[in-house]
């Protein structure tokens, strides 16, 4: 959001399928160090940027 960018500007910039970059974006599938890296440049922010989030510890406390 922050650069205006929609998943089909990523699909173009990464070469990863729009539907792919909605899994990542809802968390259905996990990040590799790769793909973050392909994020990143294509949003022009550095990798540490895309940890910077709200996290509840508390909600993950209890999985198995």
């Amino acid at each position: 959001m922050k650069n205006n960018q929609t998943q089909q500007d990523l699909e173009f910039l990464t070469g990863i399928d729009s539907a792919e970059v909605s899994k990542y974006e809802k968390g259905k599938r996990n990040l590799t160090l790769k793909t973050m890296i392909k994020f990143a440049v294509a949003l022009q922010v550095h990798p540490k940027e895309l940890f910077d989030f709200d996290f509840d510890i508390n909600r993950y406390n209890n999985e198995e």
